[in-house]
């Protein structure tokens, strides 16, 4: 057991009506209160009817009353102003500086709640997406909401870090941001510090060059070193990038090394930097296209773009390879929009004031087909309706922040589990 729990008693209202002080003084909690997740008192402004006088204040809870001590709260004069400990083991009666007792209970709940605790917290699984977790499909929808925003504003953080370091210049931290999309986790970091090493002026004054742009990214990623007796595209690469470098005074690249081992062909950072390159000079005021008509058609048509002609038999330069595609899958475009395009969207309009775009991007999220992966198939098997790339987002992050950190005391189907009396 720990605090959680108590917390999870207290604000849910688990507990048996009729409470006692450790010096036998009638409880009633009348308000539970408001939590408080910053340091001080776990429970601010609430309501409590102690004897015949009514109370309003603030709250601690401990597992063990002892813990007072522990935490070092005798050495803090602001919690002498509490009106009620709250406890699980009433091991002793805490006295104010004053000299005054503590007001203390213990708090009382049915025996059966910490059986389903412990057997929660113990589950190796998800046993917690039972029938039961079904029952109220309004609250249901409501946590998934909650779950998509907050795994929304997770991604924001990036955004917030590559916007600071260029002093708040959205076309070139979208530049950067897409670049790192292309990474696809493996060498997302390794994207991010290529585009963050190639100013995006240098890219718009020579987007109508494919192999310029080429040139660019793929010298700075260190894909042209070495190359022995090149071919007549590697030779312009080579000198292209060569002149460019000198030009626009461009720094070695420092950043990630770029990771091929247990990666397929198509996804070979190589590959992405040659789709990626094309995209550039396909489209230009990229950020204002995707800005200004972010529906998901329109993204499809922006992002369906092809390497050149030269990856067509290779993955990386100067390695011969059978005739393949070099073109961004739609699935591949799906994973962009929603780590990329979405987050960007959402902020943006969050930045601008602008609702209607951060309306916009949760619409786009709808409008993606749901993901497949070993966590969605997990929900999927314990009967949750997975529509779309919003739900699929939401249990992504119910998964990674509450299921496989044992979070479940906050969680909506932990809750309805918890709180299940077993009918055996």
């Amino acid at each position: 057991m720990n605090e959680s729990f108590i917390a999870f008693l207290w604000f849910n209202r688990f507990f048996f009506e009729q409470q006692v002080t450790l010096m036998g003084e009638s409880v009633q909690i009348i308000s539970a209160g408001i939590p408080n997740k910053d340091s001080g008192a776990d429970v601010f402004n609430a309501k409590i009817r102690i004897g015949d006088r009514l109370w309003a204040g603030n709250v601690e809870f401990h597992v063990k009353a002892s813990d007072w001590h522990r935490h070092n709260h005798d050495n803090n004069p602001s919690f002498d102003k509490l009106i009620l400990h709250v406890v699980l083991v009433g091991d002793e009666q805490i006295i104010r500086s004053d000299g005054t007792p503590l007001p203390t209970i213990i708090l009382r709940y049915p025996a059966w709640m910490l059986e389903n605790y412990k057997r929660l917290i113990d589950d190796p699984g998800m046993s917690c997406l039972g029938n039961p977790a079904k029952s109220d499909t309004i609250s249901l929808h409501l946590w998934l909401d909650r779950l998509a925003t907050e795994r929304i504003e997770e991604k924001t953080g990036v955004i917030k870090q590559v916007l600071h370091s260029t002093d708040n210049n959205w076309e070139e931290t979208f530049y950067i941001l897409l670049c790192r999309a292309f990474g696809f986790n493996t060498n997302s970091d390794a994207m991010q510090a290529l585009a963050q090493s190639i100013p995006l002026t240098a890219i718009l004054h020579h987007r109508d060059n494919p192999e310029q742009i080429e040139a660019l990214f793929l010298g700075q990623a260190g894909f042209l070193d070495n190359i022995e007796e090149p071919d007549p595209t590697e030779s312009v690469w080579i000198r292209e990038y060569a002149f460019l470098r000198k030009k626009f005074s461009l720094k070695p690249y420092s950043g990630p090394e770029f990771r091929l081992l247990r990666m397929r062909p198509q996804g070979f950072p190589s590959m992405r930097i040659a789709q990626f390159a094309m995209l550039l000079h396909s489209n230009n005021h990229l950020f204002r296209q995707v800005i200004e008509n972010p529906s998901l058609q329109n993204l499809y048509k922006i992002f369906n773009c092809s390497a050149s002609g030269y990856w067509q038999n290779h993955y990386l330069p100067h390695h011969i390879a059978p005739h393949h595609s070099c073109r961004l899958t739609r699935s591949c475009i799906d994973i962009i929009t929603i780590n990329t395009v979405v987050p960007f969207l959402f902020h943006y309009g969050r930045e601008r004031s602008n609702e209607t775009m951060q309306y916009e991007a949760i619409d786009l999220l709808r409008s993606i087909p749901a993901e497949r992966n070993s966590i969605i198939t997990r929900f999927s098997d314990a009967g949750i309706e997975i529509q779309n790339a919003y739900d699929t987002q939401a249990l992504i992050h119910l998964y990674k922040h509450y299921c496989s950190q044992k979070n479940c005391l906050k969680c909506y189907f932990g809750k309805i589990s918890l709180s299940s009396e077993s009918k055996e």
